[in-house]
């Protein structure tokens, strides 16, 4: 397959779509609400901001789903838009097979996934360098934050291939954003209630795929500290402190949900005409 054509057709198609702007936009305006506020709280307690690599935990998961919320939004918006304007169709007339369309759709989830990461990574880096500096000696980035980073990647995966079931069964922006959001704020909430009052599966409640995925990003799934704030705070608060799984096995639960969607979305795309 042409794989270096179709992703430059879709990064043509990307360029020209106001939505993939305003979605970035979106993403820088919330780092600048979130960094605004972290920096007006030090200046009014009397704190230094934390310079790299203290800063990193905060960079990678300190907005938690947000920007990935707001990628897999664009990618909903960039594939079932083409179904309601007809420019799927009318792709395949000009030449594109069936499955060449459908890879070219897939090739955005990694690209949208990378971009709205690296705004995110490097936005906040630059923020956190430009108001605190980094620190003096040792590595400029360490292990655990190399885990958080990866673990990251893998969520906005895994977040994004949600997003494009949806917009292959919906086949139209509006309905497909709808269906990802309800699910994720209401339908899982409901499930995971439901599953908890069931002894025998109570236990699967945390691998329901959207609360995994914010799981991962969260920062004591990857530093001790971290772990052990969430800890002591719910010790103190009287509640039972949370269960922190293994992160190796959440990896592989999340790839193996972002490959299963995929392969959904793939089956409902391959059996409907154009």
């Amino acid at each position: 397959m042409r794989i270096g054509v179709l992703f430059r057709t879709e990064m043509i198609k990307v360029r020209r779509r106001p939505a993939f702007w305003v979605a970035v936009l979106a993403l820088l305006a919330a780092l600048a609400l979130t960094y605004g506020i972290r920096l007006h709280a030090s200046v009014k307690h009397g704190r230094t901001p934390a310079p790299l690599p203290e800063a990193w935990e905060g960079i990678l998961l300190g907005t938690g789903p947000l920007p990935a919320l707001l990628a897999a939004v664009a990618l909903i918006l960039l594939t079932a838009s083409e179904f309601s304007w007809r420019t799927a169709r009318q792709n395949v007339i000009d030449g594109l097979s069936k499955n060449e369309w459908f890879l070219a759709k897939l090739l955005l989830l990694p690209f949208l996934a990378t971009v709205f990461l690296g705004v995110q990574t490097v936005a906040g880096a630059g923020a956190v360098v430009a108001l605190a500096g980094a620190g003096e000696g040792g590595a400029w980035i360490g292990r655990e934050d190399l885990g958080a980073l990866a673990g990251s990647s893998i969520a906005f995966l895994g977040i994004g291939s949600m997003a494009l079931l949806a917009a292959f069964a919906a086949r139209s922006s509006g309905p497909a954003i709808g269906i990802f959001l309800l699910y994720l704020a209401i339908a899982e909430d409901v499930l995971l209630l439901v599953m908890r009052r069931i002894e025998s599966i109570a236990a699967a409640a945390d691998f329901l795929p959207g609360r995994l995925m914010v799981t991962l990003l969260r920062g004591e799934q990857y530093y001790a500290e971290a772990a052990r704030r969430v800890i002591e705070a719910a010790q103190e608060a009287g509640r039972t402190p949370p269960t922190i799984h293994d992160t190796g096995t959440l990896l592989l639960a999340a790839s193996s949900y972002a490959l299963l969607f995929l392969a959904a979305a793939f089956v409902l795309y391959s059996r409907r005409d154009l």
